[in-house]
């Protein structure tokens, strides 16, 4: 196996898939353009972690990982059963290329985790919002499983809690924000899975990353796989306010809600009469006044929208989705209020 991008994060999508393919027996070159003085700390990191595992689990077949810095070699890329490729490694690099010419499964650390959790999984994408609805979302799963797991793009790979998740005797929920980097990983896996995400979640598409796209479209088509593989009885939630993702509606193949800040007639969570109201088949559930939810802002009322709506079709009951609205804050470092002087607020 061929690890291309091991990354600087600690739990990212680089350490997370070499751990794990190392973790089950794979024999694994890591491969990345940045030299060893760069990922000092990464490959300590993951030479540290080897050497514990070898000593916990002495009978098993673990081998130490191959590491190729400063460089990129072909034969690396053609001669092993699988590349796992980095979603900061763009699509369109030579080595990439080459492999799929050899017909070589290119996998993610995201992909991976489709292919062997078959358990419900709520994905959520969007140029803006996706990581405050992601967290959102992960403590209202929380409430509901204490184990509940949040992943993907915001800097921890799920593969670091695949295997606990699989041991684990009932369903665990799973929130990943993806990335167009990330989805764009998945399309062989969820073709051959036959499935999308449970719930898929896009919160707005705007021009973004055009340097790594030929074109704005480009760009568009990647945020469209989250539901392009859905089933008929998966959920898809899109912003009835952004006109792009509006005009998706006909390629959603499962079941649509929308979220919005006005009032709609169709399934799904809108803002109505100073509340947050989710409607279902013509039943309207006030789930709390908008006065009490801590997260401000009004470029906020979409994220709390639309993790709201996947939180009811997750089942998450009322109350505990309302107590999280009034008592999360928002993601750290990003508009914390700082303190009040003279009746100005420090943001």
């Amino acid at each position: 196996m061929t690890v291309m991008g091991l990354g600087r994060y600690k739990q990212g999508s680089g350490l997370g898939a070499a751990k794990w393919l190392v973790r089950h027996g794979a024999q694994t070159v890591i491969t990345d353009l940045k030299d060893a003085s760069e990922l000092h700390e990464s490959v300590t990191l993951l030479m540290d972690w080897y050497r514990r595992y070898r000593e916990l689990y002495p009978d098993r077949s673990i081998y130490q990982p191959v590491f190729v810095l400063g460089e990129h070699r072909k034969d690396d890329f053609l001669n092993v059963d699988c590349v796992v490729q980095n979603p900061g490694v763009p699509s369109e690099s030579e080595f990439i290329i080459a492999a799929k010419e050899q017909k070589v499964p290119i996998e993610s650390d995201v992909s991976l985790f489709f292919r062997f959790y078959s358990h419900p999984i709520v994905a959520v994408t969007g140029t803006k919002g996706k990581t405050t609805t992601t967290l959102l979302l992960g403590e209202m799963m929380r409430r509901k499983d204490a184990k509940a797991v949040t992943a993907g793009n915001i800097k921890v790979s799920p593969l670091e809690h695949l295997d606990a998740l699989i041991e684990e005797p009932s369903p665990v929920p799973v929130v990943l924000e993806l990335s167009s980097w990330m989805l764009e990983s998945l399309p062989q896996a969820l073709t051959d899975l036959n499935r999308g995400p449970d719930i898929s979640v896009l919160t707005n598409v705007y021009p973004d990353h055009l340097d790594r796209y030929p074109s704005f479209e480009a760009y568009v088509a990647s945020k469209r796989i989250i539901f392009e593989h859905q089933t008929a009885a998966q959920y898809t939630l899109l912003n009835w306010d952004h006109e792009l993702v509006r005009a998706m509606e006909p390629q959603v193949k499962g079941k649509l809600f929308w979220f919005s800040k006005t009032y709609q007639e169709h399934d799904g969570c809108y803002m109505k009469d100073g509340n947050v109201v989710f409607r279902r088949n013509g039943i309207d559930t006030v789930i709390v006044p908008v006065a009490e939810v801590a997260l401000k802002g009004e470029h906020n009322v979409e994220n709390i929208l639309s993790a709201t709506c996947a939180a009811m079709l997750s089942d998450i009951t009322l109350p505990d989705i309302a107590d999280v609205l009034r008592q999360f804050e928002g993601v750290s470092d990003r508009q914390e209020i700082v303190r009040e002087v003279d009746e100005i607020t420090y943001v």
